[in-house]
């Protein structure tokens, strides 16, 4: 399992989620493609956190 991320692929959620949402699975995109949540940075002054995706693996789907 790779832990390099898609500079481009990023979500952003309101409020501080860093240490809950790593590994977690999201998508399919209009492609069918499944994503996993890699790292996330939060932002104090915005109180949001960015999420930033890679391609999910079969391993990380079957957990």
């Amino acid at each position: 399992m790779s832990n390099e991320y898609l500079s481009w692929a990023k979500l952003n959620y309101p409020g501080d989620l860093r240490g809950k949402i790593e590994g977690q699975v999201v998508g399919p995109n209009r492609m069918g493609e499944l994503f996993v949540i890699r790292a996330t940075e939060y932002n104090a002054e915005t109180d949001v956190t960015t999420a930033h995706l890679a391609y999910a693996t079969t391993e990380d789907v079957e957990k």
